[in-house]
């Protein structure tokens, strides 16, 4: 172990890059949020983009979800909520401030290494 959270192990690590992989989770994330975010016409698109950013909060760490992607999938996640958060209504501005604010902090961190 090389920290506290749950994936900062090699065991770990590698069933979670198993596990996202294999599923496919992350592309269907980023294909997600790269149509919806293409995309004039935005109403109930808001609710598929806050689903698809909810994915990054819980598994958008290094050693969870593909390196080679992560920094991408974080900043399409960001320009998402905040455009939820400037068109939409159906959420508290508080918590997508929140959200947006954990992801970028993330991408910083990963920016900075």
């Amino acid at each position: 172990m090389w920290g506290n959270q749950p994936w900062d192990n090699d065991c770990a690590a590698d069933w979670f890059a198993k596990t996202i992989g294999d599923s496919g989770l992350a592309t269907r994330v980023r294909n997600t949020l790269q149509e919806l975010l293409a995309q004039e016409y935005w109403d109930d698109e808001a609710l598929l983009v806050r689903a698809a950013s909810y994915c990054l909060l819980q598994f958008g760490h290094v050693y969870v979800w593909p390196i080679d992607e992560l920094e991408k999938d974080l900043d399409l996640a960001i320009q998402g909520l905040k455009r939820v958060l400037e068109e939409g209504e159906y959420f508290d501005p508080e918590i997508l401030q929140v959200e947006i604010a954990e992801l970028e902090n993330r991408l910083s961190v990963l920016q900075s290494r």
